[in-house]
């Protein structure tokens, strides 16, 4: 609703107004996700998409400098993920599944603990 997007545009807001760091860029990543998934429920697929794409963005740049980082690695799966389900809806396949295979990247491999 109109309410909580108008709270996280002003966390953005704050968010610009500081020094950009790494934990800064995570929290304003992680905001912009949030927003593209609320903007989605919302019916508003141009703007989600935009802010989706932006949080990718941010979340790229800062993982790069610290791939360890589960918050971040968390967070571009799930930017990844919900811009992939919009874009599949809007029958852009092709970037939906290269989306999609980024996203899987993100996670480490899954341990067989099978005797």
């Amino acid at each position: 609703d109109e309410p909580a997007l108008q709270g996280l545009n002003g966390v953005l807001r704050r968010l610009d107004a500081m020094p950009q760091d790494a934990r800064v860029g995570i929290v304003e990543a992680h905001v912009r996700a949030m927003l593209g998934t609320a903007l989605q429920r919302l019916g508003r697929p141009r703007e989600a998409e935009q802010s989706l794409r932006s949080a990718i963005h941010i979340a790229t740049r800062w993982f790069s400098a610290s791939p360890g980082s589960p918050k971040l690695r968390r967070m571009l799966v799930h930017a990844r993920m919900a811009l992939a389900t919009q874009l599949l809806g809007e029958g852009q396949q092709d970037e939906a599944e290269r989306l999609l295979r980024e996203a899987a990247a993100c996670c480490p491999p899954i341990q067989d603990t099978a005797d």
